[in-house]
């Protein structure tokens, strides 16, 4: 229950116990996470991702390093470890947060063996915090759950403190410098995010909240020139969403990308059958080669049109994937009525192919939504849509589409159920019920 001096720390630095933060710790944090980045990221995405998310690290390693080494000079209950991770969480995916944060845990508590307890109260939470952030999409519930954990930690810290580390006094101490760590991370994150995001062009939390809202720019472009378009993608963001919740995917990433997918449609809507709202199909009256031409720019106008407005790389790979390599089967057919020798190479998009759980379940929702519209009003009960989702699934698995995405069977089933649960509360039509006083049918 004693104060810990000057004296008391070199006795305990002498003895391994206690290490202050230096600038030689600082330097190994930042040479570990550049090395740790080129082993996670290299092996599953290449050299060119590895080196940019090895950077990315470093930028944040050497932030909170700074911070750390600063305020522990104070008090180790100060040390930014929520920063750190709700820094991280916005870069990368949960797992890899988990193994960055767990070889900074490790680091901290070689040098505060003493209050390893805390450090492991701080990372658990902190942990727990990154990833419910993951799955959140408005700002206001994620202010309100950290002011929840962040009262939860503080009280924590003061019955541990009381119990087994400091007197009644320096517990009430540790327990303000454990709230003050929480409330100043949350909000302190938002900003260094804000700025990273800016430098990077990454899809953070923030970003995609940004892009998410219905008055964003972009959004309100599409609706205004391709309304049928707009409809289309927010249908599959609602159906897509739901179904990445399921297998526990990137909630907030799948819906905005599925949101911007066919951003390029609005250069030539009215190519597009969404929007030939009483207009002649004009496809009937120009070749098969210019109609494909047409259809398959409509990623390349996207992807141009992303870049102009500099959405991130993650939102624009779902307008690179969403239709991988299939082909235009119908125009290919009417091509090869007049020309036999024409090839299905000429009526493929170019890829690439989906190959994240997230533009997986985009590209499937996008050709399951486009294909739900072709069933007549009887036909849209539980049996016949599960029947489109299961077709539509095993002729995209036959033609290869999904080599490359890393999906199980048990999640590909998860994502069936969910599509088909998701397009009958689209298409299910209300009881009628008869009018009390005219007695004629009326809805409910």
């Amino acid at each position: 229950g004693e104060t810990v001096t000057q004296e008391d720390i070199k006795t305990l630095e002498k003895i391994g116990i206690y290490k202050q933060i230096n600038a030689y710790n600082v330097m190994v944090l930042i040479m570990l996470s550049f090395f740790e980045g080129q082993i996670i990221f290299g092996v599953t995405k290449g050299k060119k991702f590895a080196l940019k998310k090895s950077i990315e690290i470093i930028t944040v390693f050497f932030i909170v390093s700074l911070l750390a080494f600063l305020l522990s000079k104070i008090s180790i209950f100060l040390l930014p470890i929520p920063l750190f991770i709700l820094i991280l969480i916005e870069f990368f995916d949960f797992k890899d947060v988990v193994l960055l944060s767990l070889a900074f845990l490790l680091i901290l508590s070689n040098m505060f063996m003493q209050e390893a307890s805390i450090l492991i109260i701080y990372f658990v939470f902190s942990i727990l915090l990154a990833y419910l952030q993951e799955r959140e999409i408005k700002i206001l519930s994620y202010f309100k759950r950290n002011l929840y954990f962040t009262i939860i930690v503080a009280s924590i810290v003061l019955f541990v403190s009381k119990s087994f580390i400091a007197s009644s006094q320096n517990a009430v101490t540790n327990s303000l410098y454990a709230l003050i760590n929480f409330s100043v991370s949350t909000f302190s994150s938002l900003a260094v995010v804000y700025i990273l995001e800016h430098i990077f062009n990454e899809a953070t939390f923030l970003r995609l909240i940004e892009l998410n809202e219905p008055n964003n720019p972009i959004l309100k472009e599409l609706l205004e020139r391709a309304p049928g378009t707009f409809n289309h993608s927010l249908n599959v963001a609602n159906i897509a969403s739901q179904a990445a919740d399921a297998i526990e995917a990137n909630f907030l990433l799948t819906r905005v990308g599925a949101l911007y997918h066919d951003i390029g449609k609005m250069l030539y809507p009215y190519y597009f059958t969404e929007n030939q709202v009483g207009i002649p199909n004009i496809h009937n009256s120009i070749s098969p080669s210019l109609s494909k031409v047409i259809l398959i720019n409509h990623v390349k106008d996207g992807i141009a049109l992303a870049k102009r407005y500099r959405l991130p790389y993650d939102v624009i790979h779902f307008i690179e994937t969403h239709h991988g390599k299939s082909i235009l089967l119908y125009f290919y057919r009417k091509a090869k009525e007049t020309n036999p020798e024409v090839s299905e190479e000429e009526f493929r998009y170019p890829g690439p192919l989906p190959d994240t759980k997230e533009t997986f379940i985009v590209s499937l929702a996008d050709a399951i939504e486009a294909a739900s519209h072709s069933l007549s009003d009887n036909e849209t009960d539980y049996r016949h849509l599960e029947e489109v989702v299961n077709r539509i699934v095993e002729e995209r698995m036959k033609e290869g589409e999904f080599v490359e995405a890393p999906v199980t069977f048990h999640e590909i089933d998860i994502i069936k159920q969910t599509f088909v649960k998701s397009l009958f509360s689209i298409y299910h039509k209300r009881e009628r019920y008869p009018d009390e006083k005219t007695d004629s049918p009326r809805s409910s």
